[in-house]
């Protein structure tokens, strides 16, 4: 099951950053918390955090997951060719109910919520104004495409096709796109966003497997990764995305921006959208878990009597004859 324990994992992560340099959400404690005075308008921040966009953004993330843990299962295929196949209707079968429970409108509550008690009037207006530019504007809409791409290249096979094109002519040098890293503080962001959705993610296989006579204990060794070469792995995708993506001139700009004090202060909030998002989706991972721990006991049974290992009616195993 560890497969599909670090799979849920990967996926609590990418639909809860949905614009990791652009959109924050708040811990269910802040919720509670009297609005500043100069707190900005529930209205302005439902056009800040992009409502609809969202909705398409989390859809497109959960198929490029959806793919990439397909393509774990296959590279299996020809030693066990029947039970992949089992496994594929069964990838398909989670992220489909996923997909159709997955609580987006809470998520969106939970960014507004964050924006009110984090960001003034002031604040919402100067990152319009940085959106508005043409470098803004256009670096804002390649934040759009770039999560579902990032995604399927850390597969290596995928990782290797992009890196064999050719950059464009106006991409942006490693430097550039290491000083926007800098100032967007990428490591340290990922890291503890990352460290959140392990821990509540861990959380909810280890309740699973409880429930089910398990040791909760496999969950943590599951969900135990050596963080540094993964960070590094991520950090030299990403870089290779932006190359690709972005120009020179745009990630100029996103580096002028998140090194002022309106970018510096997105940034400090984006914390708390891993604490949000996760407890947003707890509801729908605790139940998805919950179903797929059972379904994947019934393929484990199945593969072994089909192995002889276990037969039915039989006190004891057996080998087959």
């Amino acid at each position: 099951m560890r497969k599909w324990v670090v799979s849920l994992g990967l996926l609590a992560a990418v639909t809860g950053l949905p614009m990791m340099a652009q959109q924050t959400a708040t811990p269910e404690a802040d919720k509670a918390q009297t609005l500043p005075g100069n707190a900005s308008s529930r209205e302005a921040c439902l056009k800040f955090v992009h409502a609809e966009d969202m909705r398409k953004n989390v859809k497109s993330r959960l198929e490029a997951v959806r793919e990439q843990l397909k393509q774990q299962f296959q590279a299996d295929q020809h030693a066990r060719p029947e039970t992949v196949r089992e496994e594929l209707k069964l990838v398909d079968q989670t992220f489909g109910a996923m997909i159709e429970n997955l609580p987006v409108d809470d998520i969106i509550n939970a960014m507004v919520d964050v924006c009110q008690q984090h960001f003034t009037g002031s604040d919402i207006e100067a990152m319009e104004t940085f959106y508005a530019t043409p470098e803004g504007g256009s670096a804002q809409a390649r934040f759009k495409e770039i999560g579902p791409v990032t995604i399927k290249a850390m597969n290596p096979e995928q990782e290797k096709i992009m890196a064999d094109k050719p950059l464009p002519a106006n991409a942006p040098s490693q430097d550039e796109v290491a000083k926007l890293f800098d100032a967007m503080q990428m490591r340290k962001t990922i890291l503890a966003m990352s460290e959140r959705y392990r821990q509540q993610t861990q959380t909810v296989a280890a309740e699973t497997i409880k429930d089910r006579g398990g040791d909760p204990r496999a969950a943590e060794k599951a969900m135990k990764t050596d963080s540094d070469p993964a960070l590094e792995h991520a950090i030299r995708v990403m870089t290779m995305i932006y190359q690709h993506y972005f120009t020179a001139a745009e990630v100029r700009a996103l580096t002028a921006f998140h090194e002022s004090p309106t970018g510096q202060k997105l940034l400090a909030a984006a914390p708390d959208m891993a604490s949000a998002t996760a407890k947003a989706m707890m509801p729908v991972m605790r139940k998805v878990m919950g179903t797929l721990a059972d379904k994947i006991k019934d393929l484990e049974e199945k593969e072994k009597q089909k192995s002889g290992v276990i037969r039915p009616n039989r006190s004891s195993p057996v080998l087959r004859k």
